[in-house]
């Protein structure tokens, strides 16, 4: 199959496929229909072995990052203490320590509706794995539903962050509406523009001073765009600036919030 599907994208002309999400909680019919727990120590080894067919396939098509869930819906586990959040934490350095045997990176694509909500949270999370093993997605719809500023959370953590998806909301979950039983149907859909440009902007600042260090640069992929040029907004199509460090994904609209 990855031999067809390049051939695939050869055909609609893109250059590449940058990123894959993944859900181990969410049902799949290559797995049985299984709900697989993160939360459930005696399930990881389970979810190790699912999370292969993706870290073998974006290997396969020259992907670059599995972009993952970490943790389950806040209404079905209630916010997570630290000791949960440090057991998802080595279940994630186990995936991504695969995952790095594949030349594919992992990224912790944080939630609004997930049992790690809080930026106290996220940073546990963060402290409770490898840099070099997992990274962080960082979504500006999720962030800023749950009233965490994404640019200064990457200020903070960009050493951290290895996918952005540039996402429009402005409205915010004033009320933990997050923790309100089947609350991906009942989440407010976005609008609004949050600071996508400023954000762009920080992270073309952090390629440079960072290229010295080695950072492995991006390779252009249609329906992306490497951050860089001169004050540009992200665009849908890549375009060789020679400025580029760090791959952006956008979205017009915040679809993705109503998992």
């Amino acid at each position: 199959m990855p031999a067809g599907f390049r051939q695939f994208l050869a055909r609609a002309a893109v250059g590449g496929l940058s990123s894959h999400f993944w859900d181990p909680g969410m049902p799949t019919e290559e797995e049985g229909y299984a709900f697989l727990m993160p939360l459930d120590p005696s399930q990881h080894d389970a979810i190790v072995a699912a999370a292969e067919p993706f870290v073998s396939f974006l290997a396969a098509v020259g992907g670059e990052q599995l972009v993952v869930r970490p943790a389950p819906s806040a209404w079905m586990t209630g916010p997570l203490d630290d000791d949960a959040i440090r057991l998802l934490g080595a279940l994630w350095n186990r995936v991504g320590a695969r995952a790095r045997e594949a030349g594919v990176g992992l990224a912790l694509h944080y939630d609004c509706l997930g049992g790690i909500h809080s930026p106290a949270q996220l940073e546990t999370l963060l402290d409770a794995t490898d840099p070099a093993l997992v990274g962080l997605a960082l979504d500006t719809a999720e962030f800023m539903i749950a009233g965490i500023d994404p640019l200064a959370f990457y200020r903070a953590h960009s050493q951290r962050v290895t996918h952005v998806h540039l996402k429009d909301v402005r409205d915010t979950d004033a009320g933990d509406e997050y923790l309100t039983p089947g609350a991906e149907q009942t989440m407010p859909a976005g609008r609004g523009v949050p600071p996508h440009r400023a954000l762009v902007l920080r992270a073309r600042h952090r390629g440079r001073s960072r290229r010295r260090e080695g950072l492995r640069r991006c390779p252009p992929r249609a329906g992306l765009r490497r951050v860089g040029g001169r004050g540009e907004r992200p665009r849908r199509r890549a375009r060789r600036d020679g400025d580029a460090q760090l791959l952006v994904r956008t979205t017009r609209t915040h679809s993705e919030g109503m998992k």
